[in-house]
């Protein structure tokens, strides 16, 4: 455009999409493509892709999920994140060494990772939590073990109930296979005994881990909640939904460095909430039952504010590059807060040092929430993704993908109107090897790029 020509909007419009061209054309030549229009295409998950997202790109007109619109309640800005210190082990001293240190530090809960503890020492981790000092969540793969471990801490002296806060949390299928009975049980176990924490909790961290893709894991966090919200009574369904603030179950999610994907996909879940709490409105139809998933829009203008804590496992660092990992959790830790996370816990940056005592590394990884938290001020502004037109058209396209998911699953599981846990953990596990599948592909393609080198190929650039 010559600087003597007027600017108006056809022009501007028609200037950004020469850009639009030419970018494309220079990328796919970067690339070695032989089609630039080969960059615009639709992933493995379903989700539209295209690069350069410019207010005249594909993605301009994207409709927002409008989180928070017409609440009166909702203030400009988020409250913090909980920091959360992770403490690995299976000795009481250890467990209580490691957890004192990170309250000294910043921490401000405490979550006890007992993935790969056995029944055995799982009753006598037990012994080393600290309840009195700080808010604890407990992560466990074995539900039993988990029920039995925290019973046994349950008979300890001079527990104050009052000041015991957290959530216990089971892995989600684990969670999602238990009976109604069962369940009761062990809420009435822990809402006797101490009134603040809340023992139904469901964590997703690890499938994700094992391959399963954004809007799956996202489909696995609602059928939880909608497992769940199953197996109460319509007074109690009535209960939450009159305060759309809490719901009957405490997510753990997990995070990897694809930054605006991370974003929207916490966007997309905490939007969902409410979405799978309507289904449930009483009076519960026949029609409704039967075809739960067909019958409800997507819910918008209303303040879903659900407990997400983002847990980043091990199998998330890679072991052969570990300082780099310290630019992973920054990456991981923002699009985790900014995606609207109600806690964050960020593992120490070299995974060989988590079953050993080593107080730096443990001090560094909540010090990074820390810089994150007093310099950087992420959280300030409330839902900071929205007016994205990217990152408002990923958050509903991963919505949309999830729902349609979630619709198959509950089909799967509810044959014959019996609850088919073992359909269920076959479903996933033939997603995590799907996904293992195409991860793999896209490394040894060359075209993943991520933080670091993550244990890619090494390619001569000059070819």
């Amino acid at each position: 455009m010559s600087p003597t020509q007027p600017i108006t909007d056809t022009n501007q419009a028609k200037h950004h999409h020469n850009l639009w061209l030419e970018w494309l054309q220079r990328a796919a030549k970067e690339l070695k493509l032989d089609q630039p229009e080969s960059l615009i295409h639709t992933d493995a998950d379903g989700i539209a892709r295209a690069p350069y997202y410019t207010a005249d790109g594909p993605f301009a007109h994207a409709k927002p999920l409008q989180l928070y619109a017409g609440d009166p309640d909702v203030t400009s800005t988020a409250p913090p994140w909980l920091a959360v210190a992770p403490v690995f082990g299976h000795s009481p001293a250890g467990i209580n060494t490691r957890a004192l240190h990170a309250l000294q530090h910043g921490g401000e809960a405490i979550l006890f990772d007992w993935s790969g503890l056995s029944a055995e020492q799982i009753p006598v981790a037990a012994l080393g939590i600290l309840p009195q000092f700080a808010p604890f969540f407990v992560h466990g793969m074995n539900a039993r073990a988990l029920n039995e471990g925290l019973s046994h801490w349950m008979g300890k002296e001079m527990i104050d109930p009052e000041h015991v806060q957290g959530a216990l949390l089971y892995d989600a299928v684990a969670l999602i296979n238990m009976d109604g009975q069962e369940l009761t049980s062990i809420k009435e176990q822990f809402s006797h005994t101490f009134p603040n924490f809340n023992p139904i909790g469901a964590d997703t961290a690890e499938w994700r881990a094992r391959g399963l893709s954004a809007p799956q894991e996202i489909a696995l966090c609602w059928l939880c909640v909608y497992r769940q919200l199953s197996l109460l009574t319509n007074q109690q369904i009535s209960e939450f939904g009159r305060s759309e603030t809490k719901i009957p179950i405490f997510l753990s999610v997990g995070c990897t460095t694809e930054f605006f994907d991370e974003l929207s996909r916490l966007r997309a879940l905490r939007a969902g909430i409410h979405r799978v709490m309507s289904l449930f409105k009483p009076p519960k139809t026949p029609a409704a039952v039967q075809n739960p998933l067909g019958v409800h829009p997507l819910a918008e203008g209303h303040h879903v504010n659900p407990q997400i804590l983002v847990r980043i496992p091990n199998d998330y660092l890679p072991k052969e590059d570990p300082h780099t990992n310290l630019l992973r959790l920054t990456t991981m830790g923002v699009s985790a807060v900014l995606g609207g996370c109600t806690a964050l816990s960020l593992p120490p940056f070299d995974p060989q040092v988590q079953e050993q005592d080593n107080a730096f590394a443990d001090e560094l990884s909540l010090q990074l929430q820390m810089i994150l938290r007093h310099e950087a001020f992420p959280n300030l502004p409330l839902d900071s993704g929205a007016g994205s037109s990217y990152i408002e058209h990923l958050s509903l396209s991963y919505g949309e993908r999830a729902w349609a998911i979630l619709g198959d699953m509950i089909t799967l599981c509810t044959q014959d109107h019996t609850w088919n846990a073992t359909a269920l953990e076959n479903l996933l596990n033939e997603w995590c090897r799907q996904g293992k599948e195409r991860e793999q592909e896209k490394r040894d393609s060359g075209r993943r790029i991520r933080v670091g080198v993550d244990r890619y190929r090494i390619v001569d650039l000059n070819q």
